[in-house]
Formats: C-alpha cells, structure tokens, sequence
C-alpha cells in the first residue's frame, strides 16, 4: 500500500485526490494503477537514459576523419545529411546557404588543387559537400552572418553523417580568400554565392578509438566574465 501511495504522490496527486482514489478503489485495483505507474517511471527513465547515449554517441565522440574505405554512400544517406544542414537556424530565417554535392573524383581532385595541401581528404573521400553563402538570400543589413549560418548547417550535416556511421572532416575554405577565388573559379559560381566550407565524407578506414569527453571550465563563465 505505502508504495502505491508514494507512486501516486511522485505523479501529482494532492493527499485529498489520493484519499478519494483509495476509497474508490480495491487494494487489488489499486496494485494495478501502481504497477501501470511504475512501468510509465520505467519508461520515462528509458527515455532519458537512450537520449544520454545518444548525445553521448553522436556529439561527445564525433572527431574528424581524414582517411576513408573506397566505399560509396548511399544517395538517400546523402539526401540525410543534407536535410540536417537545411534544419538547423539562419538570420530572420534567411536560409542563406547552397550546397554543392560532389563525387565526380576529378573534380574532387581540382577542389583539392585549389585549396592546397590541408585539403588531401578530397583525394580519399566518398563524396564532398561545398557550402556556398547566397548573398541573394542573406539579411540585407549584414549579409556576413551567412559564415555564420552555412557554420551551422556545416556542423548539423557532420553530426548527421556520424550518427550514420559516416566519417567527415571539415575543410575551411571562406576566409582565405584565394581558396575562395579558386573555388569560385572552379564551379564557375555567380558573384552572389560565396564558398564558404568543403566538408569531405566517407566511411572511416580505420576503426573509431573512443575519446576522452573534454569539458574546460576555465572557458565557462556565469552571469560575468
């Protein structure tokens, strides 16, 4: 009894509410209503701790990944990772972002030659995603928050390919300006979309080690510096 009466408190009920249900109700009912409560507590707690593991799995351990499986991804994978990058917040929702999908090797290798040497995943990955800034869509009082914004899409689209089981390693590309230039030269982009990151994709080559959690406090401040 005392537990049925501790499970009917934990779920908001006033000592007047429980008096009424205990009287209304046998003991055998009563020992029903408890176990239904208990496995809703279960639940609940199942809930919490899946969410824990995901957040675990799929944003404490994602690192990047230079070296990949010659392994194609699957276009609806791809499709995925792409729908990420469009969800995630832009200025006044200006969506102010494109995407280049490449997995055409050649070009792949012309994208590598004009961003230089940190750019070498290019050669190995599956495919490559190129976000461009679009000035025509961009908040036309500070059309530089689209760094910003395509920033978001870029690390949405990485979380989404790591809990996939795809690796990524991102690619800067906006602000050096002659990456920029090359890149703009290379897709023959218009003077209104703006490269801005190359996130290069594919299946690791070499088993994931797990990594040790990194939190600094001396980086965290509240309510002053």
């Amino acid at each position: 009894m005392m537990i049925v009466i501790l499970l009917l408190l934990k779920n908001g009920k006033t000592k007047k509410q429980l008096m009424n249900i205990i009287k209304q109700n046998t003991l055998q009912q009563l020992f029903l209503k408890s176990k239904a409560l208990l496995q809703n507590l279960q639940e609940q707690l199942n809930i919490k701790r899946c969410n824990n593991e995901y957040i675990r799995n799929n944003f404490l351990q994602e690192k990047s990944v230079r070296q990949f499986k010659n392994q194609k991804v699957d276009e609806k994978d791809i499709k995925t990772i792409l729908k990420a990058g469009m969800s995630g917040p832009t200025c006044v929702n200006s969506k102010d972002w494109s995407f280049i999908v490449i997995d055409d090797q050649e070009v792949l290798k012309q994208m590598y030659e004009a961003n230089g040497v940190p750019a070498k995943p290019l050669l190995e990955c599956a495919f490559a995603i190129l976000i461009c800034g679009d000035y025509t869509k961009a908040f036309q009082y500070a059309k530089d928050y689209f760094a910003v914004d395509g920033s978001i899409a870029g690390q949405n689209m990485i979380l989404a390919a790591w809990s996939l089981g795809i690796g990524s390693v991102w690619l800067g590309t906006w602000p050096q300006m002659d990456r920029v230039f090359a890149q703009s030269k290379l897709f023959d982009l218009p003077n209104d979309q703006i490269p801005h990151s190359i996130i290069a994709f594919g299946y690791p080559l070499d088993e994931i080690k797990e990594k040790e959690e990194y939190y600094d406090e001396s980086v965290v401040h509240y309510n002053k510096w």
